[in-house]
């Protein structure tokens, strides 16, 4: 008996001790603050009037000290004045008067939902998502969108991914079709492997055209295919996350580059008409796949930031869609760029 009185004495002086330490102890150093940028943030109805009289942007906001995550607005014109809305996404996209949030509820176990919203940027009707979201898009004319989350593993680089490619109604979120249950057809053939993964769906003008990547055996593919119809067929080999220009003609997609001992994606263009590729060599760095087009001749896209001290974050570049142009920062501490015309 007496071994257990010292036994539990012990135990408490431990317990006083340690909460001793925890209320006079040294305290971590605070993070560094991150580094200033030159975005000031725009309230009131006047400012989003003034920013949505023209052709603007809508983005993710990843600045650190306002508005983490929420999905931001600004004017071509003024892209460093930014006006946070009330949504917060993983993903977002913005096409034809509707958008697609992709977004997380991260309590003790995190989970995911898409949500559809309208020109308002309330949150929609929603459904649940099967996994971490990767990709959003909406069509042009806002009347399908279509997301991919992974299902295993959060990259295209890890060994054994498996993605879900879902296509929905824009304004209802209601799914109309999961892509792994079209047939896909390769040289006229029928094309088929129990390895198939879809993502990156892009829409064309027409509202039933659709680009998007297979991949099968170790090997990427560029496919397309229509809505009506629900089947695919091999457009080529090789290619991720392709978006379609405006007009319809050009395809911009990232290509994996390993060649300085590290999996890197750089960006290129393929012409439809001609099949003629072309590869964007005035971008070195890795891109995100989530690019977009500025116009019919530049496109939009995001790089991980560089900072001193580091500080994390993603900056949308733009660029021309030709060999050797030079990147130019258009939003700092930003992703997921869409251009509302």
């Amino acid at each position: 008996m007496r071994a257990r009185i010292a036994a539990f004495v012990g135990v408490l002086l431990l317990l006083a001790a340690a909460g001793w330490w925890v209320l006079t102890g040294p305290r971590p150093r605070a993070a560094p603050p991150a580094p200033p940028t030159n975005t000031r943030f725009v309230a009131g109805a006047d400012a989003l009037a003034r920013i949505r009289s023209a052709p603007y942007l809508v983005f993710l906001n990843l600045e650190q000290s306002e508005g983490y995550g929420r999905v931001a607005l600004a004017s071509l014109d003024a892209p460093d004045e930014r006006y946070l809305t009330a949504l917060e996404c993983e993903r977002v996209y913005f096409a034809g008067g509707r958008g697609l949030c992709l977004a997380a509820d991260r309590g003790a176990l995190a989970t995911y939902r898409a949500h559809v919203f309208g020109a308002a940027f309330g949150p929609g009707p929603g459904l649940p998502l099967s996994g971490f979201p990767s990709r959003a898009r909406v069509a042009p004319d806002g009347r399908h969108a279509a997301f991919t989350v992974f299902e295993s593993g959060h990259s295209y680089a890890e060994t054994g991914f498996s993605t879900r490619t879902t296509i929905v109604d824009a304004e209802s979120a209601e799914a109309l079709a999961d892509l792994e249950a079209w047939p896909v057809t390769r040289d006229g053939r029928p094309f088929q492997a129990v390895d198939f993964n879809f993502w990156g769906v892009t829409f064309a003008p027409d509202g039933d055209r659709l680009f998007a990547t297979l991949a099968t055996g170790g090997e990427t593919l560029l496919v397309t295919g229509s809505l009506a119809a629900q089947r695919l067929r091999v457009l080529r080999s090789g290619g991720e996350c392709p978006s379609l220009s405006p007009d319809g003609r050009r395809l911009v997609f990232k290509v994996r580059d390993a060649a300085r001992g590290e999996l890197a994606f750089r960006l290129h263009t393929l012409e439809l008409d001609s099949g003629a590729e072309v590869a964007l060599d005035g971008e070195t760095r890795s891109v995100d796949d989530q690019a977009a087009w500025l116009d019919d001749r530049h496109v939009l896209y995001a790089v991980p930031a560089v900072r001193v001290p580091p500080t994390g974050g993603m900056d949308v570049f733009v660029m021309e869609a030709a060999p050797g142009a030079t990147p130019r920062l258009l939003l700092e501490q930003a992703t997921s760029p869409a251009v509302v015309r």
